[in-house]
């Protein structure tokens, strides 16, 4: 599943990052908000779902190699932010879910994607 997929199948608003990236596969998700502890959790090629929208949460992105940033519960991206990400080609979707229902709903289209395999 790529990330214009997922985005598409799920409703999300796209809000930074344009259309480079977006053929880019995702390959699993991650959620969390402690900078810190994502840039050591987190795999290349997760989504990643948070709250976070500032400039460092592009850096994150950038530095673990992942598929696309999703801000959870409407949480804003900063103009600084959104400038970097435009910059480094980062998908920054919105979304009004929570972090949870993203969560589920990206693993259940991830196996979904398995199966059909």
């Amino acid at each position: 599943m790529t990330v214009h997929m997922l985005a598409r199948r799920l409703g999300l608003c796209q809000v930074a990052g344009g259309e480079k990236n977006l053929n880019t596969p995702v390959l699993g998700c991650y959620a969390g908000d402690l900078l810190s502890w994502v840039v050591h959790k987190a795999s290349a090629g997760n989504a990643w779902i948070t709250v976070m929208g500032g400039i460092n949460s592009i850096a994150v992105a950038v530095m673990d190699d992942l598929s696309c940033i999703l801000l959870a519960e409407e949480s804003s991206l900063d103009q600084e932010a959104k400038e970097r990400a435009d910059k480094e080609g980062v998908p920054v979707f919105s979304s009004s879910l929570t972090t949870v229902a993203l969560a589920v709903k990206i693993s259940l289209l991830l196996e979904e994607e398995k199966t059909v395999k």
